[in-house]
């Protein structure tokens, strides 16, 4: 019966001695299988998407100066910008002026410094002043958000209270209401 004893005892330390190596080479190659899995992701490079993305940014106060509503945000992470789709911006300036823009597509820089909007672009003033314009449109227009300009060297339609221009190429600052017509300027007024 002793004998019995031991060899059941030695039975059980081999049995558990077996399951314990089992055990750890089914973990380190499920382990290696997953990290070689997450190395071929290559995460890094990888970028995002947002359907019907709202996306707000603030100056260095905090205030609201651009609130963006896009149907499609999504990520280029090799050339560092971030795309937009059927955009519609809400731009405030230091002086409290409303502008609307709105684009089939635009890139917003990695600085957040620029917007790039391409494709039937219209930029609304909200204000009742006459000092800027009512509307500009273009095909494409570049928004540099720290200085409040916008320029463009495509044909651009500028659009006033008593009439309206185009031009090849423009420079707009939207606090200081400055205009600047690049070249082969036209336009129509009423007396």
């Amino acid at each position: 019966m002793k004998k019995q004893f031991i060899y059941e005892k030695k039975r059980a330390v081999v049995l558990l001695f077996l399951t314990i190596t089992a055990s750890l080479t089914w973990y380190v190659s499920k382990k290696n299988t997953i990290n070689e899995a997450m190395h071929n992701l290559d995460l890094p490079d990888s970028g995002f998407s947002l359907d019907e993305a709202k996306i707000n940014i603030t100056n260095q106060t905090g205030q609201l100066m651009i609130s963006i509503l896009a149907e499609k945000a999504y990520e280029e992470p090799l050339n560092r910008v971030l795309n937009l789709d059927n955009i519609y911006i809400e731009y405030m300036t230091d002086n409290q002026n409303t502008w609307l823009l709105t684009a089939k597509s635009g890139q917003i820089s990695e600085d957040k410094t620029n917007i790039l909007l391409s494709g039937s672009v219209t930029l609304k003033n909200q204000s009742e002043s006459n000092q800027y314009p009512n509307k500009v449109t273009a095909n494409e227009l570049s928004l540099q958000i720290q200085n409040s300009l916008v320029n463009s060297e495509n044909l651009v339609r500028v659009y006033f209270k008593d009439g309206s221009l185009e031009t090849k190429g423009i420079e707009m600052d939207l606090t200081k209401g400055n205009l600047i017509l690049k070249s082969e300027v036209y336009g129509k007024f009423n007396p």
